[in-house]
């Protein structure tokens, strides 16, 4: 086996780097947050007998 190369500086998570500074496009962590923003809670009414439990589920 291989040695694994160590990750560019730009994309490390310390410090800033020239990509934290390009605001024209959202970050990751703002698009996780407008995506939870439309989930709703899935309730748990699926049943399943032969086990005996109840489970989430969607039938969309």
């Amino acid at each position: 086996m291989g040695t694994v190369p160590e990750a560019p500086a730009s994309i490390t998570a310390e410090g800033t780097t020239p990509h934290t500074q390009n605001q024209a496009h959202p970050t990751v962590y703002e698009l996780m947050a407008r995506v939870m923003g439309d989930v709703r809670n899935v309730s748990k009414n699926g049943q399943n007998k032969a086990q005996n439990y109840s489970f989430r589920g969607y039938l969309g």
